[in-house]
């Protein structure tokens, strides 16, 4: 077995070695990978879903194998063999106990090592939570400032694109929940620029109940069904050397509490129960931005998804329309597998005063159907969806994740994204050759106790026209990590990612031609302890990129942070990091601790210094206070931000400020 095993991961890593790289950025914190190029509510909404999984604490003794299945970052396998522990030696004692299960790494353990309460019932403190209602409110006020004012507020008062509130952004959130059946709340969020009358405000209300009515949310929410090929808003993670985090395992309505103002449902979803089959239900009419433009021959409409409203030019776009959304879908468990469908309708209403008449355009709706499945026998999991729309447009995701305990875990994924049409001639539907397709191979191996390779490689065919795209090309992407992590003790890893791709040149021909580009980056990462209450972490990264018909760019960066943690009192974190990039293409992100529910990620270029500073304060079990201060300097520009929220000089500096009560 040892020699199969052996076997098939030199093939499958020889494999991966040959492949050619790929261009994409990913920022990650303790290898939990957040993608870039994500909507901010997803962002905001993996901080919020750490933050209450924190403060919640499941009690992992309880829980039935439906719950457990709902707990983020665990897949069926480690659920199943999770059962079995339990029903072999009984309740757990601890944490640690997990190390004693195959499917369990220690990234996996150090996932789970806040959120877990292995607490039983005989223990006195326990019995009375046990026995006792629990009630929960958490009120928080949030206040950022920029100390320097960018462009759009030093313009004259008749300009439309003038910003018309304060330099603070503000942000106020309660909550109320009791147990885990009733949870409301609200959130309200002011952005620099914006006067409070035109800050975003959301609401929910969340019921989970113990008949055929399992569950009931009012107002303000997200949903995410299937791989999210035709229903997804909210929670997705990016393709890493976690290559677990490919597959989605948590289906349902969860609350929306972001400022982005788009990518939301408001209105009514409902989930009943039947047995083994489940009934999800939702319709929403949620008010949109719509941009009207008129050339000479006809009227485009355009979706704003911003969220601003700054400046009189964007107040005149505001709410001007409404996307009506409504879904069903079914799902059933048949042994190890759950099997879903969906059928999903959207439609836009747009209004428009044009010549002294309100006008009104309702576009033709939009019909999708998709069917999904996620299953496993044995040691895999497989797990994909099929997504149809009224206009031809398909979608398909077929992926297959092995695990063989510690020694490897590999992930075999294909996606097409295409049309067809219909040929009136020979009645038969034939695909267009407007697609894309690709195929990701990810492996992960456990050689020791404490060491891990990870690998995947991309490769994709796009012969559909996209942005900066026009003409079809192919794409490529690699990463290899090898990390070493020890529980309590240090943790680094080496990480190289390299790949290419093909966008449109710009700058030097009347018709672009597609211009091949090539992206290195390689990080080495560390982080250890230095006693109880001092960690320290130090990153160092390097970024070259390649133009086939242009210049070659370059750039490194490298920080380093200390954290000061006296018992669960206060924390202290310090970092100061030196980068010098040459452009945009070799920008370097890096991701920074913030305040409670939100996130950092900052994208680094040109050439300077950036100190920032987080301190966290528990006065007492109801008070909490966090002060965020950074300052960036640049040595070559005299300039950051770009378009209005340019700022005319080399230096910008930052306040945050946070107060949390916990009733």
């Amino acid at each position: 077995m040892h020699w199969k095993v052996i076997m098939r991961f030199s093939q499958l890593l020889l494999l991966l070695i040959v492949h050619l790289p790929c261009y994409s950025q990913i920022t990650d914190e303790q290898d939990v990978s957040i993608e870039i190029n994500s909507q901010e509510s997803n962002l905001q909404d993996v901080e919020e879903l750490k933050t209450e999984l924190k403060q919640r604490k499941i009690k992992i003794n309880f829980l039935s194998a439906v719950e457990l299945n709902e707990i983020p970052y665990l897949l069926p396998v480690q659920v199943e063999a999770l059962l079995l522990h339990l029903r072999q030696y009984g309740p757990l004692d601890n944490i640690y106990e997990l190390q004693t299960i195959d499917e369990f790494d220690l990234s996996l353990i150090a996932q789970l090592l806040p959120i877990l309460d292995f607490s039983l019932p005989f223990s006195k403190n326990i019995s009375r939570v046990v026995l006792t209602p629990e009630h929960r409110q958490e009120i928080t006020l949030q206040n950022s400032l920029k100390a320097e004012k960018s462009r759009a507020y030093l313009l004259n008062e008749n300009d439309e694109n003038r910003y018309l509130g304060s330099r603070d952004k503000t942000l106020l959130r309660y909550t109320f929940q009791s147990n885990d059946k009733f949870k409301t709340g609200f959130h309200f969020e002011k952005d620099a620029g914006e006067q409070y009358k035109n800050g975003s405000f959301s609401a929910f209300a969340h019921f989970r109940l113990k008949n055929r009515l399992n569950e009931l949310i009012l107002g303000d929410f997200v949903c995410q069904f299937g791989q999210g090929l035709n229903i997804s808003s909210g929670l997705g993670l990016s393709k890493s050397s976690s290559i677990q985090n490919m597959v989605r395992v948590v289906n349902g309505f969860r609350p929306y509490r972001s400022g982005s103002e788009y990518g939301y449902w408001r209105g009514i979803g409902m989930k009943f129960q039947f047995g083994q089959h489940t009934i999800f239900t939702a319709y929403s009419l949620t008010p949109a931005d719509y941009r009207m433009k008129q050339d000479s021959s006809e009227f485009s409409v355009q979706l704003l998804e911003s969220g601003y409203y700054r400046n009189n030019k964007e107040l005149n776009n505001r709410s001007n329309g409404w996307i009506m959304q409504s879904m069903l879908r079914h799902q059933f468990k048949i042994h190890r597998w759950k099997i879903g469908q969906n059928v999903y309708i959207q439609q836009d209403f747009q209004k428009q005063i044009h010549s002294g008449k309100l006008l009104f355009f309702n576009n033709r709706a939009n019909f999708n159907w998709s069917a999904d499945y996620l299953g496993h026998a044995g040691n895999s999991l497989f797990y994909g969806e099929v997504s149809m729309n009224n206009d031809g447009q398909l979608n398909t995701l077929n992926g297959w994740l092995m695990a063989l305990g510690r020694t490897l875990d590999l992930n075999i994924l294909h996606s097409y994204n295409g049309a067809f049409k219909l040929n009136k001639s020979d009645v038969h539907r034939l695909f267009t050759d407007n697609y894309t397709n690709s195929i990701y191979t990810g492996l992960v191996s456990q050689i020791n106790r404490y060491i891990k390779l990870a690998s995947y490689v991309e490769f994709s065919k796009n012969q559909n026209y996209t942005y900066v795209r026009d003409g079809p090309s192919s794409e490529k992407a690699v990463l290899h990590e090898l990390k070493f992590e020890k529980r309590n003790g240090p943790l680094g890893y080496l990480r190289y990612k390299t790949g290419h791709s093909y966008i449109n040149e710009t700058g030097t021909q009347t018709i672009n031609r597609l211009e091949l580009n090539i992206h290195n980056s390689l990080r080495v990462h560390l982080e250890y302890p230095l006693g109880r209450k001092i960690k320290c972490y130090h990153r160092f990264e390097t970024a070259k990129h390649r133009k086939q018909f242009g210049i070659h760019s370059q750039g490194t960066l490298n920080y380093h942070e200390v954290q000061f943690q006296n018992s669960k009192k206060w924390k202290f974190n310090f970092r100061v990091t030196r980068f010098n990039i040459d452009d945009f293409n070799t920008r370097i992100y890096a991701y920074e601790h913030d305040l409670s529910y939100s996130f950092t990620v900052r994208s680094f270029q040109n050439r300077g210094t950036e100190v920032y500073a987080l301190f966290q304060y528990h006065v007492n079990k109801m008070l909490n206070i966090k002060l965020r201060f950074a300052a960036l300097q640049y040595e070559n520009s005299n300039e950051s931000g770009s378009g209005l929220d340019t700022i005319d000089g080399p230096n910008t500096h930052d306040l945050r400020a946070e107060i949390q009560i916990r009733l």
